[in-house]
């Protein structure tokens, strides 16, 4: 883990430095387009018109480049911290982790008499997860235990897997964590999903996107050439026009939407790991082929839907606003885009949420057994009523420090009683066998060596 810091730092140093050379790039890319400009107004200058728009689609293109450095940099930003907290962790410290109060269940058989959640519990022994649904699944695994013998193994396989796969495993975690305030928006997403369509409707919209850019580059071109006079560039006032009466409805839908850009983004990286990886297990090449709709996959259909988002967001600006609208009707030609996709792949989105959420807790089995050599995957008996444990220890405890026992019950009607001073161990060695049968029924390894249930 400490050799990959070193690694991350590095490279995270090198993007921060492309990032700062395109930020001036950009800025002299933009200056140089009104310059000329100014100077083609002035002297009529036959190419006057063509060079200061050559130089606004650069600035535009570099835009787009500085968002993807920017992605870049909280991407290895992220995976620095992952493996600190990784060293934290391997030191007994569990503070960078989350406690998963939240969950808490005091009506529950056994969250709270085990310690399931909590500043000290196994969610947060547990969790590498880095979305809200991820974080849901998580627990509910945890309170709702597997009882199926083929699912179980089919987990264990999946984890196992997994475990080896530390880079994927990070990039994974550190794609999930690219924000991290998706919670509040996931009932507004799920309306979202559901609205009314007002754009995609109105067919005479896909007659101006052709008609409105093909008179924008006109324009220019007959004033150059002195066929048309230059106030003719009141032109442009037109389609500005346009969009400025549907304003109110575009700026109440890109309100709602504006915390969805990055989420979206995050959304389609995540399907895509999963998607571009290879998988031998049975488990892991089921979840992988749910992400597939009409010969598309998941990540691509996302991916479109973020694109269309960070092109609705550009209205933000307001120089950019007024140029991409006066030559494309920009945000009308977005919010029809969006209502397409909406319309298209909608009801498939949360599924897919699903999807990534069961990988993001195969992830963190896979980072706890990784991190722990005290371990052994659990095998399944035959008979009910078996659980055989041998020298199994409290998986929250220190490995150096803590006592292992035995216990057995084979068949039913066994009862054991344990006995001791107080504070000599007994609640412990019960929150032993509790939690990891329930690592165990989850298809995670255990704290032994051996265990059979």
């Amino acid at each position: 883990y400490a050799e990959r810091v070193a690694e991350y730092q590095h490279k995270l140093q090198k993007v921060q430095s492309k990032e700062r050379s395109t930020a001036l790039l950009r800025a002299l890319f933009f200056i140089g387009a009104i310059v000329l400009l100014i100077v083609f107004v002035k002297s009529s200058w036959i190419f006057g018109g063509v060079l200061p728009f050559a130089l606004f689609m650069a600035f535009i293109y570099l835009v787009q480049i500085s968002s993807h450095l920017k992605a870049q940099v909280v991407h290895y930003q992220n995976l620095v911290q992952i493996n600190k907290e990784e060293i934290q962790f391997l030191d007994g410290d569990l503070s960078p982790f989350k406690t998963g109060d939240e969950y808490q269940d005091y009506h529950h058989a056994y969250s709270y008499d085990l310690d399931i959640f909590g500043e000290h519990s196994l969610y947060r022994l547990l969790d590498r997860t880095g979305t809200v649904p991820g974080k849901d699944r998580l627990a509910a695994e945890l309170l709702n235990t597997e009882l199926d013998s083929d699912v179980i193994m089919n987990r264990q396989q999946a984890v196992q897997e997994l475990t080896n796969k530390l880079d994927w495993r990070q990039e994974f975690l550190a794609t999930a964590r690219q924000i991290d305030f998706e919670k509040d928006e996931t009932r507004e997403l799920q309306k979202w999903l559901k609205g009314k369509d007002y754009f995609s409707t109105n067919k005479l919209y896909a007659f101006l996107f052709f008609l409105v850019p093909f008179l924008a580059v006109l324009v220019p071109v007959l004033i150059a050439f002195n066929i048309i006079h230059l106030y003719f560039l009141m032109y442009y006032l037109l389609p500005l026009s346009l969009v400025a009466y549907q304003a109110k409805k575009i700026l109440r839908e890109q309100n709602r939407l504006d915390r969805f850009v990055k989420l979206f983004k995050k959304y389609a990286g995540l399907l895509m790991l999963i998607e571009e990886e290879d998988y031998v297990s049975d488990y892991l090449r089921d979840e992988q082929d749910k992400l597939i709709r009409n010969n598309e996959h998941a990540s691509s259909i996302v991916k479109r839907l973020s694109s269309i988002l960070w092109g609705l967001e550009s209205r933000n600006n307001l120089v950019m606003a007024f140029i991409l609208n006066a030559l494309f009707l920009w945000d009308i030609r977005y919010m029809v885009n969006l209502e397409k996709w909406r319309h298209s792949y909608g009801d498939a989105f949360e599924h897919w949420l699903k999807v990534i959420a069961r990988f993001e807790v195969l992830n963190s089995m896979a980072c706890w057994a990784f991190n722990r050599s005290d371990q052994v995957y659990p095998e399944l008996a035959d008979t009910a009523y078996t659980l055989v444990m041998k020298q199994g220890g409290h998986p929250l405890l220190d490995p150096d420090k803590r006592i292992d026992n035995d216990i057995s019950f084979e068949g039913a009607g066994q009862i054991k009683i344990v006995t001791g001073a107080n504070m000599a161990g007994k609640s412990t060695l019960l929150r032993t066998v509790g939690v990891n049968l329930i690592l165990a029924m989850m298809g995670a390894p255990v704290c032994a060596k051996s265990f059979t249930f």
